[in-house]
């Protein structure tokens, strides 16, 4: 068994600090895993969610899954399990590029993916910004309270 000499800064799904912080948990729909450090969609039926997918948009969104060491998938959630999702606060995701720290976050629901650049059917998360990066591949999130909390359908008329 390998270890390391020290500790990584960030892996996708990561809390990047103790600011004050909204965390909630919707339990996953389907089976496609939901990775950590991805971002969540609302799921059909209430109190659950799925990955993003086409069509998705900022209505649908519903937090970024963060990492657990309850999960039962190395790095994801599966179906079933209760997903941690993160509406404010400061979290690490994978990146497709670079984003200059204060960046906004645009998301490409037909990925997945996380940049700074809008681009055709990209959709961008109200009060998000890129704070820290490393290199290409990771970069922090601070989220300012987005996602509707509980799930639209669960609010009584």
């Amino acid at each position: 068994m390998a270890y390391l000499n020290q500790m990584p800064e960030g892996y996708p799904g990561a809390l990047a600090d103790m600011v004050a912080k909204d965390l909630y948990s919707l339990s996953v729909a389907g089976t496609t895993p939901l990775q950590f450090g991805s971002a969540a969609a609302y799921g059909a039926t209430r109190g659950t969610c799925r990955p993003v997918t086409t069509g998705d948009t900022i209505e649908d969104f519903a937090g970024i899954v963060t990492a657990t060491a309850s999960a039962m998938g190395e790095d994801a959630y599966t179906q079933y399990e209760s997903a941690r999702l993160i509406s404010k606060g400061r979290v690490w995701v994978t990146v497709s590029a670079q984003p200059a720290d204060g960046a906004p976050v645009f998301l490409d629901p037909a990925t997945g993916a996380f940049s700074a650049a809008s681009g055709a059917g990209n959709f961008q998360i109200p009060g998000a910004r890129f704070i820290r990066s490393l290199g290409a591949t990771l970069a922090v999130v601070e989220l300012n309270g987005v996602g509707q909390i509980p799930h639209p359908e669960a609010v009584a008329p």
